[in-house]
């Protein structure tokens, strides 16, 4: 017998970007990354997490990604590849979740929904209060960046 909380369980897609630092003079294993943190009255407040959101009807992943850190931080990415994909369950949902290295094509930083922002070396995400549905990720962007 299913217990009675999974019958209320939804499910959501999502996708994520990791953003290296625009630094073209640095190489890959020097770029920092950017992190965003979720603002007060959000689900997950004062975490940090890499920006992206929900994908819409009719959307691909890429389409999604891209509409998504747009709309969030007026910047404009070109996807490399997938950094893999996984699925977290929260008490109320379960989040499919794909993770993007990106990097920026054009646009000006500004947040539109998050309360702060930072670059960071991928090592130092390990201390971060991070979003759980991203933590799976931490390791295998390090091991991307080497």
């Amino acid at each position: 017998m299913r217990s009675p909380e999974k019958e209320f369980i939804k499910s959501i897609q999502v996708v994520g970007a990791v953003i290296l630092e625009p630094d073209e003079t640095k190489s890959l294993n020097e770029k920092k990354i950017l992190l965003v943190q979720r603002a007060k009255g959000d689900s997950g407040e004062g975490l940090w997490e890499f920006p992206g959101g929900k994908i819409e009807i009719g959307e691909s992943k890429n389409q999604a990604l891209m509409r998504e850190i747009d709309e969030e931080l007026n910047l404009q990415i070109e996807i490399i590849e997938s950094l893999g994909e996984l699925v977290h369950h929260y008490p109320l949902v379960a989040v499919q979740l794909e993770i993007f290295i990106s990097k920026i094509k054009s646009g000006d930083l500004i947040l539109r929904e998050h309360q702060a922002k930072k670059w960071i070396r991928p090592e130092e995400i390990l201390e971060t209060e991070l979003l759980e549905a991203d933590r799976p990720f931490v390791q295998r962007l390090i091991q991307y960046l080497k």
